[in-house]
């Protein structure tokens, strides 16, 4: 979907060593 490539987008964007994006994505 396309909800979910913008998650993933958004994820990349922020980066894995940001607590947030692990916030949204849980």
């Amino acid at each position: 979907t396309t909800r979910n490539g913008q998650i993933k987008n958004f994820t990349l964007n922020f980066g894995p060593q940001h607590p947030a994006a692990h916030g949204v994505l849980r």
